[in-house]
């Protein structure tokens, strides 16, 4: 997992978070807010990035890609994004 630092206030960004559908409700102080609190995770593929039963206190919104999701043997789920140009703002690394 490579992650960013976290993110600064961006107009541009705020605006690209704007278009989250669970986002798009909060108006622009309160998404500068969240944007402080707020961490990039780029995950390879297969990589896991949360056990099933552990516990994490985060948010994830899936901005690129595809996630697997397998419960208690269950026929696993696979999600994919709502692809959102963020043209790489947030100065991650590449490995």
């Amino acid at each position: 997992m490579i992650e960013s630092d976290y993110l600064k206030d961006n107009s541009a960004l705020i605006q690209k978070l704007r278009q989250i559908p669970t986002l798009e409700l909060f108006d622009e102080k309160e998404l500068q807010g969240a944007l402080q609190l707020s961490k990039i995770r780029k995950y390879e593929p297969g990589e896991l990035i949360l056990k099933e039963d552990s516990y994490d206190s985060g948010i994830y919104f899936l901005i690129s890609g595809k996630v697997r999701v397998d419960t208690h043997g269950l026929t696993p789920v696979v999600l994919y994004n709502f692809l959102i140009d963020f043209k790489n703002p947030f100065h991650l690394n590449q490995m």
